[in-house]
């Protein structure tokens, strides 16, 4: 109903499917719907331009979120909450709260790229450009996977052009795209490396030979 065009049956669809998605909430479903409903109903209060109430509805999504993180047993268990927590987190302006959880994630699974990938997010947002750097470099170095790894080439770039590193994000998407280039045709479609493509700002022409540019 999200991606329906504006019109009477968008509004007649998010009249139906709102309330049922909020009764649905507490019906007793499994963690991970629980979780994809908030997300739904946190992107129709955003797309509604009602940011108060998408920043509510974050919030409860991070309370949920929390509270089932707090029963699980094993810190692989836990970890599953990490993405969508981090999520949440994002959307309802308090970032800093997944700062201890994310550390904690990255120290008991210390292979996993994913915990200090979500950190670098978190600390971006923050702005403590240093230790997202920081974050994102130890990501990389430990994320193995071909097409995943593109992801963590822009979170460095955008935490670079926060710091006003330009040049330096050029380079790394530069470096992302060159990447992309190498990966097998069925890991990445033409969309994402047209994509990457796009974001690679273009040289200034070099100047010819035997001639000076005007002043």
């Amino acid at each position: 109903a999200l991606e329906l065009p504006e019109g009477k049956e968008r509004t007649q669809a998010l009249d139906q499917l709102v309330p049922a998605a909020q009764k649905a909430l507490t019906s007793g479903v499994l963690p991970d719907d629980v979780s994809g409903l908030y997300e739904q109903l946190v992107e129709e209060r955003a797309q509604a331009q009602d940011a108060d109430g998408a920043k509510a509805m974050a919030a409860q999504w991070l309370a949920y979120l929390d509270g089932e993180a707090a029963k699980t047993k094993t810190p692989a268990e836990r970890a599953v909450f990490d993405a969508h927590r981090t999520s949440a987190a994002l959307s309802s302006g308090r970032a800093e709260k997944m700062v201890a959880p994310l550390t904690q994630s990255e120290s008991e699974l210390p292979k996993d790229y994913n915990p200090p990938a979500r950190l670098a997010l978190i600390y971006r947002e923050l702005g403590k450009f240093e230790d997202a750097s920081a974050a994102v470099e130890r990501a990389l170095k430990k994320c193995k996977e071909g097409p995943r790894k593109l992801r963590l080439f822009e979170t460095k770039a955008s935490i670079q052009k926060k710091q006003g590193n330009e040049a330096g994000a050029a380079k790394t998407l530069k470096e992302a795209l060159a990447y992309a280039k190498k990966l097998p045709k069925s890991q990445l479609s033409e969309k994402r490396l047209a994509a990457l493509q796009a974001q690679v700002p273009a040289e200034a022409p070099k100047p010819k030979p035997g001639k000076n540019p005007k002043k």
